[in-house]
């Protein structure tokens, strides 16, 4: 089993990371609970994405796990919502989908997901999936300073990660397994087409602000970041 990550508080003391569930499927909801819960999260079940849309207004979690089709508010128009609310962009956020379609998986990380889990779900890729996207998501995550303007960005957490991936070797052609091990880390597997979604967000994001570099394809090579 992957070991949870603890969230360091004010006084230094770690506590267990707070999980929000959103699935209304419940055999894969009490699933999630018991796998998780014995890694050591704290979870919070909710079966409708309205249900959760309201609780997120007032209760900021860790982590926010959404199932692509719930009831309510779908997971993929919940996930559009949350990152339109103050400071929404610094959740981070697991999408389920149900569907193995590549191209649903690209969409959602186009929508502002930080990682994309498809059915069949296996529960340990899951967690160290959620693990990976909590050491992102700390303060002291980020591999190399971004300069401004760049560090200004609306970016959500998994994006903000790349970037400062990138910016600790601007200038250099990155691979994508490079990419993934510096995101993910060693214990989850490797989707190139997630990558590469990572990727044409941030070179969105990068070209609507202007002025915070660039990043060129180099095929089958990789990626290259040259700052401003």
């Amino acid at each position: 089993m992957t070991p949870s990550i603890g969230i360091a508080t004010e006084q230094g003391a770690a506590r267990r990371a707070s999980i929000l569930v959103v699935e209304s499927r419940s055999e894969l909801s009490l699933l999630l609970d018991y796998y998780l819960s014995a890694l050591g999260y704290r979870i919070e079940l909710v079966e409708r994405g309205d249900a959760a849309e309201r609780r997120l207004a007032g209760w900021r979690p860790d982590l926010a796990v959404l199932d692509w089709a719930s009831s309510g508010v779908s997971g993929i128009e919940l996930l559009r919502r949350l990152r339109k609310m103050p400071t929404g962009d610094q959740l981070p956020i697991l999408l389920l989908a149900a569907s193995r379609d590549r191209r649903d998986a690209e969409h959602a990380i186009a929508s502002g997901a930080d990682d994309v889990v498809t059915d069949p779900y296996a529960l340990g890729d899951t967690a160290a999936r959620i693990a990976a996207l909590l050491r992102v998501a700390m303060p002291h995550a980020a591999p190399a300073a971004v300069a401004q303007p760049a560090s200004a960005l609306p970016l959500n957490p998994m994006t903000r990660r790349l970037l400062g991936v990138f910016s600790a070797s601007a200038g250099h052609v990155l691979d994508r397994r490079h990419i993934h091990q510096s995101l993910w880390g060693p214990d989850v597997s490797f989707y190139r087409h997630t990558v590469d979604g990572h990727v044409a967000r941030l070179s969105r994001v990068l070209v609507a602000q202007g002025r915070c570099g660039t990043i060129t394809c180099h095929d089958e090579a990789g990626y290259r970041y040259d700052a401003p």
